[in-house]
């Protein structure tokens, strides 16, 4: 794609945004609920997506991208974060899974403590330190999860699920470059999160499992993704700009926004 080509695009997108309400707050506190094994998959593969929404939103806040919304995205992430962790911990149905719940405590307090901490360029270098630990270790016990279900649907859970921290973390190395940390693992990262996403839609898309309205929703999602990968063109191209990290940072929460409401969509047509 030329360079040239990007702001005929931009303004395209730019109508896209500005039409499609931003989400700016997930729910602050886990719904009131006995956990089954798959809310239980959900709000695991949940603490995946906080790991990395938690990197984007603070990255913003160095960046001045959208700072108001980024605060309040950062607060509602940590403290959601730390209710799922007590209850995932509490319903944890092996000694394994209780244990690796246990190792993701221990990884998130360091984590948590650099996230809630005055906002500067040394504390984003922490961030992108600590935050892949706590993402490992949460998707090790989402999987342990999954396999515990022993369910197909319990794997769209996770697949889907999975989508939406991958929508957070291909915004995170977008910041992250934006803020000026160079890495290769930054430029590798974003782009083996976008083959990853594009790869699990798909499989999605083609589940048997899937219902009218789950059909419907992930093509929504498909069409958010487009948007979204559209803005992250900006990365490759080398013109990040005030606006196009706008538009990162708002594609970006439609993508999540879409999935979400797909996971919660398998969510309820799990059957034990």
């Amino acid at each position: 794609m030329r360079t040239e080509n990007f702001m005929p695009q931009r303004r395209s997108l730019l109508g896209a945004l500005l039409a499609i309400p931003l989400l700016t707050i997930l729910p602050v506190h886990a719904k009131a609920e006995s956990l089954t094994i798959a809310s239980a998959i959900n709000k695991a593969g949940r603490q995946r997506m906080l790991s990395q929404r938690i990197a984007k939103a603070y990255a913003q806040l160095v960046l001045g991208v959208y700072p108001d919304r980024a605060k309040v995205i950062l607060h509602n992430s940590v403290t959601l974060f730390e209710s799922q962790l007590a209850e995932l911990t509490a319903f944890a149905p092996t000694p394994e899974i209780r244990a690796l719940y246990v190792q993701l405590a221990a990884l998130w307090m360091p984590y948590r403590n650099a996230a809630v901490a005055p906002v500067s360029m040394d504390g984003l270098k922490k961030i992108a330190a600590l935050n892949e630990d706590v993402l490992k270790t949460a998707h090790i016990a989402t999987v342990a999860l999954t396999k515990y279900s022993g369910t197909a649907v319990g794997h769209l859970v996770n697949l889907s699920g999975r989508e939406r921290m991958l929508s957070q973390r291909c915004a995170k190395f977008y910041f992250f470059r934006s803020a000026g940390l160079q890495d290769a693992s930054i430029e590798h990262g974003l782009n083996d999160a976008r083959k990853e996403f594009e790869v699990a839609l798909a499989e999605l898309r083609a589940a048997p499992q899937n219902t009218p309205d789950i059909a419907t929703q992930l093509l929504l999602a498909n069409s958010q993704w487009g948007f979204f990968a559209s803005a992250l063109t900006s990365y490759s191209l080398g013109v990040q700009t005030s606006t196009s990290m706008q538009y990162v940072a708002g594609s970006s929460e439609n993508v999540l926004e879409a999935m979400d409401v797909a996971t919660e969509m398998y969510q309820s047509i799990y059957k034990v």
